[in-house]
């Protein structure tokens, strides 16, 4: 099993509440790739683990669906998803007892389809959609969530919902030129921060699509985004790695903030892993480019 999300460690519960977890909380890991701590403060990653229960709500009208609060607390984003769904797979043992509130998220997760079968990005609360279509990223945590639920709590039924995922994933949200489209209704742009090299690679355990392809595109759009000085991405760019112009949305759209601070924890995620030479490549040198300007949130790309 691996490690997670910057400083929660990747670790990997059936249907029944009483499954007990195979690889629970803390784990301790040890990885061929990458370097690890000496020393992992548990005490710390299950006190971040508790301020996030503070954004998790499961008082839906039928208390069977739960969801992960947005910044505006009313509204859940599809993202929100996924990482809830990770997290409560990896955060599992006797004490936080964390497959109910897993289960509760798919089940919200499946609440909101559209209608190609993948959750629509924005919903009020427990009502409705609010925005329509699916954003990428999302999709690519919760499959990743649901294949590690299936070797946490061997339930087979996490891992069928993960191939019928991927099978989504693969024909709404990869492009005929083999990249991950933002979402299943536009691909005008690209965002470097769902490209998931570790998570496209673990697909290929429970997926026959050429994923391949995916992550070798997903590491040269990258590369020919990053920075030349700095090595950090954009938030957005084309499929040619030029960052996207200012918008009146979104006024950061091409340079590194918010979306791209993801990406070096998606590289660091491939290499610690898997190995993938590109993902140190990338990594390295963003991590440099960051010790130079250790005190920017944003950059021009």
């Amino acid at each position: 099993m691996k490690h997670f999300l910057c400083l929660i460690a990747l670790a990997c519960f059936a249907s029944s509440l009483l499954a007990v977890p195979k690889f629970p909380f803390p784990q301790s890991a040890k990885y061929t790739y990458g370097i690890t701590p000496t020393t992992i403060d548990a005490a710390k990653v299950q006190k971040a683990f508790e301020e996030f229960l503070t954004l998790y709500d499961d008082a839906s009208p039928d208390k069977t669906m739960a969801r992960i609060k947005h910044d505006q607390t009313q509204f859940t984003v599809s993202e929100g998803i996924g990482y809830g769904m990770m997290v409560m797979v990896y955060m599992d043992n006797s004490t936080n007892n964390t497959q109910a509130k897993f289960d509760k998220l798919w089940k919200y997760y499946n609440k909101f389809l559209d209608t190609k079968g993948l959750m629509n990005w924005k919903i009020n609360g427990f009502s409705a959609a609010d925005q329509m279509g699916s954003a990428t990223d999302a999709e690519v945590d919760a499959a990743v969530g649901l294949l590690q639920a299936y070797k946490q709590w061997g339930d087979e039924k996490y891992l069928t919902d993960a191939k019928s995922l991927l099978d989504k994933i693969s024909k709404n949200e990869v492009n005929t030129n083999g990249y991950l489209k933002p979402g299943d209704t536009w691909d005008t742009e690209k965002n470097p921060s769902y490209f998931s090299t570790g998570a496209l690679q673990l697909f290929k355990q429970a997926s026959s699509f050429d994923w391949d392809k995916v992550i070798t595109n997903s590491y040269a759009l990258i590369k020919k985004a990053r920075n030349g000085t700095t090595g950090l991405v954009p938030n957005w760019c084309d499929e040619q790695g030029v960052p996207s112009k200012p918008s009146g949305m979104d006024q950061y759209r091409g340079d590194y903030y918010y979306d791209a601070t993801r990406t070096p924890w998606r590289m660091a995620w491939a290499y610690a892993w898997y190995g993938h030479a590109d993902a140190k490549d990338i990594c390295t040198k963003s991590h440099h480019g960051l010790l130079r300007r250790p005190a920017v949130i944003r950059q021009k790309c």
